[in-house]
């Protein structure tokens, strides 16, 4: 009894829906059939797989990407990581260009009222990830998505260079998790920040496009293995 104390049972009895001598992924409401085996043959090694199957469960709890975009809009669905993408495009894409709020792919609007822009997905080296944009209270940001857990994201990182008619600048910041809220991520300082019309004067042309260029590396990479991708 001991023993099973420090495997800290409280963890198992809040956070497991037990039934019978199972215990099972703490999403099996969203549909996953992780489980445990019998709690005569539990041990610490069995614990620490499914919490980390629950760290990467592809039926876990995600925040809905428009809510991470738009200020003045808050989802309330369930949204699961295996649906997360499919959830957006059935959910709030069609809705959003009924009402003709959204952008065009990578155009900016001339004034400083809050808006957005469809996420740009793309995959690399079997990964995919969203390239997302927003101007909220003056203020322009872009960031990275990596559709994949915090674990998987964490040796991830981004260069972000925009290029103007006189300047070019460049930012480097870390690939953020798809769990992960806009605040959160702007805390971590894993956005592109800048003024929105300081944006517009330097990288946005005549056309309102602005040219851009996005690299993806991995911590374990030496910089000749970085995938670029740019843009207009």
């Amino acid at each position: 009894f001991a023993y099973m104390n420090s495997l800290n049972l409280n963890y198992l009895h809040n956070q497991r829906l037990k039934i019978g001598l199972r215990f099972f992924c703490v999403n099996k409401e969203n549909g996953c059939q992780e489980k445990l085996s019998s709690w005569k043959s539990l041990s610490s090694c069995e614990i620490l797989s499914l919490r980390n199957h629950e760290k990467e469960c592809i039926y876990r709890s995600v925040p809905c990407i428009f809510s991470a975009i738009d200020d003045k809009y808050d989802c309330e669905a369930e949204v699961t990581f295996h649906n997360v993408i499919r959830h957006y495009e059935e959910e709030h894409v069609n809705w959003k260009l009924k009402n003709q709020v959204l952008m065009a792919k990578n155009h900016l609007i001339l004034n400083e009222r809050s808006t957005f822009s469809h996420p740009i997905t793309f995959s690399l080296n079997n990964q995919t990830f969203l390239l997302v944009q927003k101007t909220s209270y003056q203020i322009t940001y872009y960031w990275v998505y990596l559709l994949g857990s915090p674990e998987e994201a964490k040796d991830l990182s981004y260069v972000l260079r925009f290029f103007g008619k006189d300047s070019d600048i460049v930012f480097r910041g870390k690939v953020a998790a798809i769990d992960e809220t806009f605040e959160i991520i702007d805390e971590a300082g894993k956005c592109f920040t800048i003024p929105h019309k300081t944006f517009m004067n330097q990288f946005v042309d005549e056309s309102r496009k602005c040219e851009y260029s996005l690299s993806i590396l991995n911590l374990g990479e030496m910089p000749n293995n970085v995938v670029s991708l740019s843009g207009f």
